[in-house]
């Protein structure tokens, strides 16, 4: 599946979002969004788009994800899947083309803390999406 298919993100689990920016968006600012846990937020991936998103992951964490998503429709195919988990020590990449999942994916170390602020920003290239943890490359 293209990296370019992404049209919506998801968020779920043990983490409170304070901001979701898309850059580019449509000024050079980029594009703030307003978003509720659970609730579909187009995006529009592309390769040069940064999906920036800062929040807190609960203090007693177990794991949360973000989803990017093909359509917002049920069943929709998950172009990136970014599971940290907590109570694992990892971070899990993965995606999920017609109802199946591929191998994941979770070198890389993990940079997270239960309770901590961060600021993750999700990269699309032509070929891979690259995850950073304020400016550090993550995977």
């Amino acid at each position: 599946m293209p990296f370019t298919a992404a049209d919506t993100v998801t968020v779920k689990g043990d983490v409170n979002l304070t901001n979701i920016q898309i850059y580019p968006g449509f000024n050079q600012y980029g594009q703030p969004l307003q978003f509720a846990m659970e609730t579909p937020v187009p995006i529009n991936m592309f390769p040069g788009r940064v999906l920036y998103i800062s929040g807190r992951s609960n203090n007693n964490a177990s794991r949360f994800e973000f989803n990017l998503l093909t359509s917002t429709y049920p069943g929709a195919d998950v172009a990136f899947h970014f599971n940290p988990r907590f109570d694992e020590h990892e971070a899990v990449r993965n995606s999920c083309q017609g109802g199946g999942w591929g191998m994941e994916e979770k070198q890389g170390g993990f940079p997270l803390q239960p309770g901590q602020p961060f600021e993750i920003q999700i990269i699309c290239f032509p070929e891979h999406y690259q995850v950073r943890k304020t400016n550090d490359i993550f995977f």
